[in-house]
């Protein structure tokens, strides 16, 4: 089995930000989300990404995957048939290893097109739009050696097309692939920290031009680097995180008007909050406690109070944390919510156009795509298992389920009083109230 891919999907300021803003900053809702509709991608998925591929004022899907054999991977393309449902993948080749993936207009048609990142053979692959969510053949860039493990997007020197930025996980260097009415050139590389995983683009300092942050797996870090509004930026500002950052969000946590960063570090099964201090300095990190192997990390406000909020996809659990924000920077303990096994990636949109925003994962070893649709009241069933009786309940009422009947029986190996197994499990969804059946210890006979 291919084991698995440091690379996770990046922000992208051009792209996700347009989705999140949906949100509406309204009396806040109880967070729940509707049962996992799953989508087959093909082998070996590994990052997601939205946008309204046909202009039929939905938003669409789009799935990078690898190949097993090492045979040229593939974009899929799933159309948004309304009410976040998705019609059949569509297919487009790309590269060997395209493991990361974004959407934008990058050759000023009005069209979206496609870019990829390739780590296998050291290339961006850009996908052009012909209209209607269909996509043209693959043009591929070399990067000069940097091995791009993630891809973000922005205009970083204001000429009125977007560039591609690249986290060049073997050079160690956020990689510049400027724009052209001719094309791509570069890369122009800067030194971050060791092994960048995951890239982020938007403007941390406020001055009106586009800077770079790196999530560095090997060196837990993130480098900042300030954009000059040319070709290069400043010299990094490396800030410690937890171990083994493999993705980074850039966006304004505490409400204070400054761009702030998260990143999801899948030693400690962390994220870690770094707030700016008005100055694009960023203080210590405080983390929080998420699923196992957290692998992406996405901000938006999930149940519409004004207030942003983190979500994480956790590939070894297969399931996404959410944590609600405070709107001073801080957050709740998590809530989690079932995705797919081997959960890598995680894009927030609105896919139903109810206003409110919904999780998509792409998962590595199920093959394929996860759609949780935010539907408030539901019941949203939470492993209680090895709780005691008056744990588990609390645990279920966060969720807006009850204890139903309770069955208890002798065990070896629950303590008395803790909850043997219950039904349903883990990501089962009930209507709002729904009964949770435990079975609980009388401990040994």
């Amino acid at each position: 089995m291919k084991p698995p891919h440091p690379i996770v999907l990046c922000t992208c300021i051009a792209l996700a930000l347009v989705f999140v803003g949906l949100a509406p900053a309204a009396a806040g809702h109880s967070l729940a989300f509707a049962r996992t509709a799953n989508y087959g991608a093909g082998d070996s998925p590994w990052a997601t990404a939205v946008a309204d591929l046909n202009a039929d004022g939905k938003p669409d899907l789009v799935v990078s995957r690898g190949a097993e054999d090492g045979s040229a991977g593939s974009v899929g393309v799933m159309l948004n048939q309304g009410g976040g449902t998705f019609g059949p993948r569509q297919d487009y080749s790309s590269a060997a290893d395209p493991a990361d993936v974004l959407i934008a207009d990058l050759n000023g048609d009005g069209r979206k097109d496609i870019a990829t990142a390739n780590s296998s053979d050291d290339t961006i692959s850009v996908l052009p739009g012909t209209g209607g969510g269909a996509f043209g053949v693959a043009q591929w860039y070399p990067t000069g050696g940097s091995i791009p493990a993630g891809i973000a997007a922005g205009d970083l020197d204001r000429d009125g097309l977007v560039d591609l930025v690249l986290a060049g996980s073997r050079a160690n260097t956020v990689a510049v692939m400027f724009n052209s009415p001719y094309g791509f050139w570069g890369p122009v590389q800067t030194q971050v920290g060791d092994n960048p995983v995951a890239v982020a683009v938007g403007d941390v300092n406020r001055d009106g031009r586009l800077d770079a942050v790196t999530a560095n797996q090997l060196a837990g870090s993130v480098s900042v680097l300030l954009g000059n509004g040319s070709s290069s930026f400043a010299v990094r500002e490396d800030y410690g995180v937890g171990n083994e950052p493999s993705d980074v969000a850039i966006g304004d946590l505490n409400g204070d008007g400054w761009p702030d960063l998260a990143t999801a570090n899948s030693d400690p099964n962390t994220v870690s909050v770094l707030l700016n201090d008005g100055t694009a300095g960023f203080g210590a990190p405080r983390d929080y406690a998420v699923g196992l192997s957290p692998s992406s990390v996405a901000i938006g406000d999930l149940n519409g109070d004004g207030k942003v909020d983190l979500s994480v996809a956790n590939g070894e659990d297969s399931s996404v944390s959410v944590l609600l924000g405070k709107g001073d920077g801080t957050f709740e303990k998590r809530r989690d919510y079932q995705a797919g096994d081997g959960a890598r990636s995680l894009t927030l949109a609105d896919l139903n156009g109810d206003g409110r925003l919904d999780l998509a994962t792409a998962n590595n070893y199920d093959g394929n795509v996860s759609v949780l649709l935010n539907s408030p009241g539901l019941c949203d069933v939470q492993d209680v298992t090895g709780k005691k009786v008056v744990s588990a309940r609390a645990t279920l009422a966060r969720f807006n389920c009850r204890v139903g009947k309770v069955v208890r029986r002798y065990s070896k190996s629950v303590a008395r009083g803790r909850v043997i197994s219950q039904k349903p499990g883990f990501g089962g969804v009930l209507p709002g109230g729904g009964k949770v059946k435990l079975v609980v210890s009388r401990g040994r006979r």
